[in-house]
């Protein structure tokens, strides 16, 4: 009977030392898949997060920080131009090119601007302080051309040769400064003009909306330049055979169509150019620019 209740008593610790081990097993591997399940959450966590973050970064709002920006059908500079943003506008960008191009929402259609002017804060309105205008000349401002417009203006025009502004002031030209579109202000002057000379009326016309101050500035006082008034009517530089056989060597590096075929609009353009970007003037245009000049020193 000892033998039989001590077998018996050695089986039932076996039994009991077996399901202990196999007990802890089934505790462990609980503990294993749980620590899985919360590693698991974690990470998918950490994944929808970076999702909305990237979600986030491709619709945001961002602020223009250049005075005006060029909105274009594509993401470079040889995409057609089809509106201007102007400092502190707001865009809401959607998404970015490898070229340094944000995709922004334009008027209900996608556009692209440089990312280079964009910036997540809106920059603090600052007081500008008018600067002093030349003695003798005349600024008429629409209502809403604001006072940084003009200053650019005025710092344009006193970069012009001293006899130009000399002559522009006696001779009492005006200068118009337009708050909207040049067809807005007058049909005459057609849709697509930025601005404007009036030789007879003795007038120049800048669209604040198009930029003219920026583009076209330089470009309308070439054809100030170009002409000289001689009893009763205007005598062209642009109009001679000289300039008309310097034209035809050197029309070929010119991108403003317009100047392609009309030698005024030539001579207008390529002292813009002499004005803005000079290396380029001198290298591709050097007869033309030599004709300017010599047209300058006429004016004296």
């Amino acid at each position: 009977m000892e033998k039989k209740s001590f077998k018996g008593l050695i089986t039932k610790i076996i039994i009991i030392f077996v399901l202990g081990i196999l007990t802890t097993m089934y505790f462990f591997s609980m503990d294993k898949d749980t620590k899985k399940d919360k590693t698991s959450e974690i990470e998918y966590s950490r994944v929808c997060e970076f999702r909305n973050d990237v979600a986030l970064a491709s619709n945001r709002t961002m602020y223009v920080t250049a005075s005006a920006l060029n909105v274009r059908s594509g993401a470079g500079v040889k995409y057609k131009k089809v509106g201007l943003l102007k400092k502190n506008n707001s865009v809401t960008v959607t998404g970015t090119t490898k070229n340094g191009w944000s995709k922004i929402k334009f008027k209900g259609k996608t556009a692209y601007v440089s990312s280079k002017y964009l910036t997540t804060k809106k920059a603090q309105k600052k007081t500008v302080k008018p600067l002093e205008v030349p003695k003798g000349l005349k600024i008429v401002c629409q209502k809403g051309v604001t006072t940084e417009q003009k200053n650019k203006l005025i710092t344009k025009f006193k970069k012009l040769p001293k006899n130009i502004k000399e002559e522009f002031i006696e001779d009492k030209w005006e200068i118009n400064m337009i708050k909207g579109s040049l067809y807005s202000y007058n049909r005459d002057f057609g849709k697509t003009a930025i601005a404007r000379i009036e030789y007879n009326n003795k007038k120049m016309f800048f669209s604040m909306k198009d930029n003219a101050i920026e583009e076209a500035f330089f470009h309308e006082f070439g054809h100030f330049i170009d002409s000289m008034r001689i009893r009763w009517f205007f005598d062209f530089m642009s109009s001679r055979n000289p300039f008309t056989k310097a034209m035809k060597k050197e029309v070929k590096h010119i991108s403003y169509k317009p100047a392609k075929k009309d030698s005024r609009e030539f001579f207008a353009e390529v002292y813009h150019i002499s004005m803005e970007r000079p290396k380029e003037a001198k290298k591709y245009y050097p007869k033309t620019l030599k004709l300017i000049q010599q047209r300058i020193k006429d004016h004296k």
